[in-house]
């Protein structure tokens, strides 16, 4: 397996080679609404440890604030959505936001994604909450 799936094996801080990965896909980026002013992940029970590990340390080289604005609650994994139906209903329910949202562009980082449907709901809620643009950036996409 590629080395950020295996970093998905544990909730640990995010391994070097996986952290310089993502830093040579990030400046590949064209950023083209503009440089992210911030960074902030979507909330994991299975990998929150990992998830803040990566934007603290990305925040920290690309001196970007951190923030944590989103909060989880409810039942149901995304992994075991059997729909896109589902998969989008479960991410409406589970996701709100409750912190401050930095005004600016954002990078937005989930540990896995299937349908997309957590990124895009992640991000209108961001969008909606006063963000700037929103660039997602996955460790994992699933099948």
């Amino acid at each position: 397996p590629s080395a950020a799936v295996a970093a998905l094996g544990s909730d640990a801080p995010v391994p070097d080679d996986v952290f310089d990965g993502l830093v040579a896909v990030l400046g590949k980026w064209g950023w083209p609404a503009g440089r992210p002013s911030w960074v902030t992940w979507v909330p994991s029970r299975a990998h929150e440890v990992l998830l803040s590990d990566l934007a603290s340390r990305l925040a920290a080289l690309g001196r970007m604030e951190i923030a944590s604005p989103f909060t989880a609650s409810g039942e149901g994994f995304q992994r075991d959505a059997g729909t896109s139906v589902e998969s989008a209903r479960l991410a409406l329910s589970r996701l709100s936001v409750s912190g401050a949202v930095p005004p600016g562009p954002v990078l937005l980082l989930d540990d896995v994604t299937r349908s997309g449907f957590t990124l895009t709901v992640a991000s209108a809620l961001l969008r909606e909450a006063g963000a700037g643009p929103v660039y997602p950036l996955v460790l994992h996409k699933t099948f």
